[in-house]
């Protein structure tokens, strides 16, 4: 009984363990890293105003609806809406004067390749 206690409480371990790391983000490219929760994560060597006026521009030339938008100098939010209903959140915050972390999800499962649209469209009004 007690062997078979042990084993149980290993794989739940293993389990756990697993369950875990699925959402650990290790980027090998330094660029844009998508996660287990529907997120694609990118960081830029800008400041945050910046970053927040290329989103909000990028945004209006996909012609997404932008329903909400606002930012200060450690935070900032863009929502928008797809034409089939679905949300955009984007969320930025500032690492540093020269530095903002930015958040894409599409929808409520996320969306890799218009998560990515999204993300290389910001990145080219920032070069």
């Amino acid at each position: 009984m007690q062997k078979v206690i042990a084993c149980l409480l290993l794989v739940a371990g293993l389990v756990l363990t697993g369950c875990a790391s699925v959402q650990k983000e290790t980027p090998t490219t330094g660029g844009p890293v998508y996660n287990a929760l529907g997120e694609l994560k990118n960081t830029y060597n800008k400041p945050i105003q910046q970053v927040y006026a290329a989103t909000v521009e990028s945004m209006k030339d996909l012609g997404i609806n932008v329903t909400q938008s606002r930012a200060d100098q450690l935070t900032g939010t863009v929502e928008g809406k797809l034409a089939d209903g679905r949300t955009v959140s984007i969320d930025l915050r500032s690492l540093s004067q020269n530095s903002t972390n930015v958040i894409i999800k599409v929808g409520t499962l996320g969306d890799e390749t218009l998560s990515r649209r999204i993300m290389d469209s910001v990145s080219s009004k920032l070069t």
